[in-house]
């Protein structure tokens, strides 16, 4: 009789766990959007001496604000581990007028991903999580001459947010912090003869949502 209790629990244990991998989703497809702040020192300072010649009355030289654009595919080992394969586009657009005509400078990145993240989960329907994450960066600043800054490189990552899964459709609001440093410069001149090295280097954070089918 006790050897049947002990098997019939050893049993049921077996099949809860069977049942609970079974579960749990193991793939998730999504896409996402999301805007931040960033500082690209080298850029805001070539854009400034560019206009050197004209007088401030409104706003900034500085880009500050970009947006981001994400695809990306999620892997779940367990419902505490998961590893995401993500490529995402942010791109920054700054205009200036300057006597009623208008200059347009446009930076960009272009970034795959592979990020890991730690789950904890708060429900059935729900966890945190938080993690860091390795990617490449091709980055590129187009000037009002149309000329092209390109540089690329390895940059780093650190991400936290919530994922809430609902029947048919899971959401995942997120904040990322970027650190994206590279060795590369090009030496860019004015008309006056000044040349100066311009690097496209910035740390910037960004918040967002992604929407997983």
């Amino acid at each position: 009789m006790k050897r049947t209790i002990i098997l019939t629990l050893i049993i049921a244990a077996i099949s809860i766990q069977s049942y609970s991998q079974n579960d749990l989703k193991l793939f998730y497809f999504g896409a996402g959007v999301g805007f931040g702040f960033f500082s690209p020192g080298d850029v805001n300072d070539l854009i400034t001496d560019y206009y050197s010649y004209a007088t401030e009355e409104f706003g900034t030289y500085d880009m500050f604000v970009y947006y981001v654009l994400n695809v990306k595919g999620s892997f779940f080992f367990s419902k505490y581990t998961e590893l995401q394969l993500e490529a995402e586009w942010g791109f920054s657009p700054k205009l200036v007028m300057i006597n009623d005509e208008t200059d347009t400078w446009f930076y960009r990145r272009l970034t795959p991903a592979l990020k890991f993240n730690v789950h904890i989960p708060a429900s059935d329907k729900l966890s945190i999580y938080f993690g860091p994450g390795i990617n490449w960066n091709s980055l590129k600043l187009n000037t009002p001459e149309d000329t092209g800054l390109k540089s690329s490189c390895i940059g780093f990552s650190a991400q936290a947010g919530v994922m809430i899964r609902f029947s048919k459709w899971t959401i995942a609001p997120f904040i990322i912090a970027d650190f994206i440093n590279t060795d590369d410069s090009e030496t860019v001149g004015d008309d006056a003869g000044h040349t100066t090295d311009v690097g496209l280097n910035y740390t910037g954070v960004h918040l967002g949502n992604t929407f997983y089918f």
